[in-house]
């Protein structure tokens, strides 16, 4: 199985690219893989001119869609060979360039580090538009594409470095960059952004066909290093414009909480701007799920702020599909409910197809055969009609609960406050505590009526809410994509080649102030990367479970308002009731004021995060916390990173990632296992398994 891994493929290569040896526990030895052997460019003397997007492109490419269409498909397929995407359109590349130009424009000079330009179209765009030092093409099948580089070869600042990919190997990468990009090693801090360094990478071949790694695992592997300042991450973090499925793009950004799992989670922990630029996705809805129209629509006026506000040129006839309402029933039928406005999903559509079949069929002359389509036609619509209400009566169950929940959150922050304040008066405290309780005992009794798959729907419901609204700001939602900044372009069918499989282009820049590089930079912590990508593995497999059984498995033993006084962050998010020996007067005890908690923050905001924690302490001296109503796919990642910092201080915790991973219940994937249990030795099929 292991031989397939290393076939020259595209995954096998960004494999390559991302780290000089694949991720794996601290208890294993190091295998470095494979080997890079150089291919020198093609000398020229003339610079070619700036091309700014809407400019003639080179003569000497294919840039005709339809011919670059019919050269691409006559390449035979085979398993050295796996089928890539491949961008058609010089239109296309030309928005994409002018929707980025705020991101990409304001960091000159820069180098190019290009994985997988196969046709080399939107390498040669990006070329001109960037005008870069060093331009690196890493082709493995350059027998093959190497006549579509050629004419980007001749510049006199690109090179083509062919990739032999073969055991035993290593990749030496500060000898690379030494000979390749000699710029880039002057960086001495490798906790800063390198912004002179671009990755352009297509990763939207087919996954290898004997495992389960897909190229969302492969983004896991350069987040990873991203955090350990491996790889080509040795001299800074770096830019990435990648090109990859829908599907895997959907696991990086998810547009909804149910998607939010280990790849988004590790992008949330590095990235500064991490959005979809373009996507060839013919729904909207079908990828927002059962998002509430108000959250999708406050969502996206937001997006249309920071547009503007950040004077991002959007192209013309690029605008992605309408969201569009369900339509209301006819008629309610036996069981009569409020019409929930709510987005259109393809299951509407046939109902709205047999409403123009009606009005066609009504318009006609009469005659038998009329009529008899008209009869068939509106018994389609009864069953069509009854299914909509149902769905209408599901929704109104669902958002029933929701708000309930809604109202419990907003009591629950009340009472927070209230016991902060040193002149409350008790009597009002315990009003909002009874309160907390009688709408408890409202859901709970309404969650009895509901069928499951309400129950269900409800928790979809109220944790999109929180993760949106809880932090206090759409642009600090716990998802990526509330904070995107514009919004995806669509990309034609016949823009890509095969246009058979829905393709995004992703653009990912990292953060040079979140609270994970402020926490590694401190000694103590140096160790906790190598964990941090275990305890993700596990948040990610277990994201929909409640919070409460994630802390009995990391912190067993302790109270849960012990962890809040150690995370203070975690307070906001808890439901909450005055302890049953609450009788005031409000004042906090004075050991407790001053406790300072496990405040992993920048310095900056650190006496905004003293006051947070005074108050959480004082507070937690008269609450009780709960966290079986709240999941982990709710919580913005500063609070999921606290949990981990935590964690890892924890002198219960496992010694090794290999043994944080099976307490926590995460997972290793195909790769990973693998490469853990193969010696490799000199050869083809050489080597043997050493355990299982």
């Amino acid at each position: 199985m292991l031989s397939l891994l290393f076939c020259g493929s595209p995954l096998a290569l960004m494999c390559l690219i991302l780290s000089h040896h694949c991720y794996m526990p601290s208890h294993l030895p190091v295998r470095r893989l494979f080997s890079l052997q150089h291919v020198q460019s093609k000398g020229s003397t003339q610079r070619r001119p700036l091309n700014v997007p809407g400019a003639t492109f080179r003569r000497s490419l294919v840039t005709d869609g339809q011919a670059l269409k019919n050269t691409l498909k006559s390449i035979p397929f085979n398993k050295k060979n796996t089928t890539r995407s491949h961008i058609l359109s010089e239109k296309l590349c030309d928005d994409i360039l002018q929707v980025l130009s705020p991101f990409l424009a304001q960091h000159p000079p820069c180098d190019i580090l290009d994985y997988c330009p196969g046709s080399g179209l939107l390498s040669a765009k990006v070329h001109d538009f960037l005008r870069p030092r060093r331009h690196i093409l890493l082709e493995p099948n350059d027998n093959i594409y190497g006549t579509f580089l050629e004419p980007l070869v001749q510049g006199p600042s690109v090179k083509l470095v062919p990739l032999s990919l073969t055991a035993c190997s290593s990749v030496n990468w500060k000898a690379l960059f030494a000979e390749h990009l000699p710029k880039q090693t002057s960086a001495v801090n490798p906790y800063s952004l390198n912004n002179s360094l671009l990755v352009l990478a297509n990763i939207a071949a087919k996954s290898l066909g004997s495992t389960h790694f897909t190229h969302a695992r492969l983004w896991d592997q350069f987040m990873d290093l991203c955090l350990n300042r491996q790889g080509v991450h040795n001299y800074g973090t770096i830019r990435v414009l990648a090109l990859l499925s829908s599907t895997d793009a959907e696991l990086i950004v998810p547009r909804t909480v149910v998607g939010r799992k280990k790849s988004a989670m590790l992008t949330e922990s590095v990235a500064l701007h991490a959005f979809h630029v373009a996507e060839n996705t013919f729904s909207n809805a079908s990828r927002l799920g059962d998002k509430e129209l108000e959250l999708v629509s406050k969502s996206a006026a937001r997006v249309r702020e920071r547009t503007a506000e950040q004077s991002i040129p959007v192209p013309e006839g690029r605008e992605g599909p309408p969201i569009l309402m369900a339509p209301e029933a006819l008629s309610s039928g036996r069981k009569p409910s409020v019409y929930v406005p709510r987005l259109r999903q393809e299951a509407h559509q046939p109902y709205l197809d047999i409403l123009d079949n009606i009005k066609k069929l009504e318009s006609r002359p009469k005659s038998s055969s009329v009529a008899a389509k008209l009869k068939e036609t509106k018994r389609q619509l009864k069953l069509e009609l009854s299914q909509l209400n149902f769905d209408n009566r599901h929704w109104c169950s669902k958002k029933l609960l929701c708000d309930q929940h809604t109202a419990i959150d907003r009591l629950g922050s009340s009472l927070f406050q209230a016991v902060v304040e040193r002149n409350s008066d008790p009597e009002k405290v315990k009003e909002l505590d009874l309160q907390i309780a009688h709408l408890k005992a409202e859901l709970a009794s309404t969650r009895t009526k509901n069928p499951i798959r309400t129950n269900v729907g409800a928790d979809f419901l109220i944790d999109e809410r929180r993760a949106a609204f809880n932090t206090g700001s759409l642009d600090d939602s716990a998802l990526l994509w509330d904070r995107r900044p514009i919004e995806p372009m669509r990309i034609k069918p016949d823009e890509l080649h095969p246009n058979t499989k829905p393709c995004d282009i992703i653009y990912f820049q990292s953060n040079a102030q979140s609270p994970v590089r402020q926490t590694l930079i401190q000694p103590e912590f140096s160790a906790l990367p190598e964990f941090f990508g275990e305890i993700i593995s596990a948040f990610g497999a277990r994201a929909n479970s409640p919070v409460i059984s994630m802390l009995k498995v990391m912190f067993p033993g302790r109270s849960t308002v012990d962890l809040v006084k150690s995370i203070p962050r975690l307070a906001k998010f808890a439901s909450k009731r005055l302890r049953p020996d609450y009788n005031g007067p409000l004042k906090a005890p004075e050991s407790e004021a001053s406790y300072s908690g496990s405040d992993t923050s920048s310095l900056d905001d650190h006496q905004g995060r003293s006051e947070e924690t005074e108050s959480v302490s004082t507070a937690s001296s008269y609450l009780e916390y709960d966290f079986s109503e709240v999941r982990l796919r709710s919580l913005p990642f500063p609070v999921l990173w606290d949990l981990a910092v935590e964690y890892f201080k924890s002198e219960s915790r496992p010694e090794s990632a290999l043994l944080v991973n099976r307490a926590l219940g995460g997972s290793i994937t195909a790769f990973n296992s693998a490469i853990e249990s193969f010696d490799f030795q000199a050869g083809k099929a050489a080597g043997k398994i050493s355990h299982l």
